[in-house]
């Protein structure tokens, strides 16, 4: 069996990853930061295409509560069940369901805590780390390149 090597990043003192590999030696790390501001920003915005599925959305539970969208595999309980859930959903009209689209994406994706220092990612030399380093996740903010440490 291969010996398990255990890899470490640290960032400002502190360790900010860890990796086990049996068969890879990784140098270095590429440290990033969450933008919470950015995350914060997109979850508040309203998009045309969330706009679009709210819309669908409204419609479908709309067939849904009128007695459309029947499925044979459902017994009577979890019919009427859904059906009352989707009457539910819509009251108010498309207006109201549209406002609480809104609130439920801000609420499910904005940033909660204070963002910490995290491994993006690993890498087996100094170049392919640089390399990876210029395309990050549209919210990653580079922090540094560092060398990994064998633990």
């Amino acid at each position: 069996m291969a010996k398990t090597t255990k890899f470490l990043a640290r960032y400002n003192g502190e360790i900010v990853g860890t990796r086990t590999s049996q068969s890879m030696a990784y140098t270095h790390a590429i440290v990033v930061i969450i933008d919470a501001a950015a995350v914060n920003a997109a979850a508040a915005s309203w998009t045309k295409a969330d706009q679009k599925d709210a819309v669908w959305s409204f419609n479908h539970k709309t067939n849904t509560a009128n007695g459309g969208n029947l499925y044979t595999y459902e017994t009577d309980a979890e019919r009427a069940e859904r059906v009352a859930k989707a009457k539910a959903e819509i009251e108010g009209g498309l207006d109201a369901f549209i406002e609480r689209a809104k609130a439920y994406k801000l609420e499910t994706r904005r940033y909660k805590g204070e963002p910490k220092p995290l491994v993006r990612s690993w890498s087996q030399s100094a170049r392919n780390a640089e390399k990876a380093s210029r395309s990050l996740y549209q919210y990653d903010r580079l922090l540094a390149v560092v060398e990994a440490e064998r633990a």
